[in-house]
């Protein structure tokens, strides 16, 4: 997974705004690849990881969007091999040259847009979204929290959740939610059907996690 803090994305974001340019020696590649897939590539990066005294090169190509990213990865995060193998058999047809230990070079596939999402949500901060929890004038709202890239929305009991789903605080609270994230949103890539708002209570969380939240999100 794509990082906020990962320099490769830092670079990509970069690229993205206008600000760098991509190589120039890798332009060929990622035009082969948008051209193959129908996708755009942001970037590609070449690193070298140290697995069990191995260096294996690892050659990363990032998506822009995620749908260009689905169709090298499904579901559950597995890749493609077929579509992997052929974009390390170009690569290194392209570039013959270019990498160590050839033999054991790897494509791996990212996802910019999921990373810019995670990062406009993450960036909303906690006074704005106490802000919204005091202006939906509920007493029954413990808490928004955004931690891990989405919104949660917790009631104080399991029976005040329930009752809020089918209410109109749950549709205002989405609205007003989404039109703060949409502030922090750089690339404008968050619509109201991709943006994640879970309900919960803090009677479930303490009953089944103990009030922990690394129980809860792990």
């Amino acid at each position: 997974m794509l990082l906020i803090r990962d320099e490769f994305y830092k670079l990509a974001k970069e690229i993205k705004k206008g600000n760098v340019k991509v190589v120039t020696e890798l332009i060929p590649f990622i035009d082969w690849v948008n051209k193959k897939y129908s996708v755009k590539v942001l970037n590609v990066s070449i690193e070298y990881e140290k697995i069990k005294n191995k260096i294996i090169p690892r050659i990363s190509i990032i998506l822009e969007r995620r749908s260009d990213f689905n169709k090298f990865v499904d579901d559950r995060l597995t890749i493609d091999i077929n579509k992997q193998n052929e974009c390390l058999e170009a690569f290194l047809k392209l570039y013959p040259k270019k990498i160590k230990n050839v033999e054991e070079a790897f494509v791996t596939f990212d996802n910019f847009e999921n990373t810019a999402i995670y990062e406009a949500i993450s960036a909303v901060k906690k006074d704005e979204l106490e802000e919204i929890k005091k202006s939906v004038d509920k007493d029954c709202l413990w808490l928004i929290d955004n931690t891990m890239g989405f919104f949660v929305v917790f009631t104080n009991t399991e029976k005040e959740r329930e009752e809020i789903n089918t209410s109109d605080a749950c549709k205002i609270i989405k609205e007003k939610l989404f039109n703060l994230v949409k502030l922090y949103d750089e690339f404008n890539y968050i619509t109201p059907d991709i943006l994640k708002i879970e309900f919960d209570s803090k009677e479930n969380f303490e009953k089944n996690y103990k009030g922990n939240w690394f129980y809860y999100y792990r």
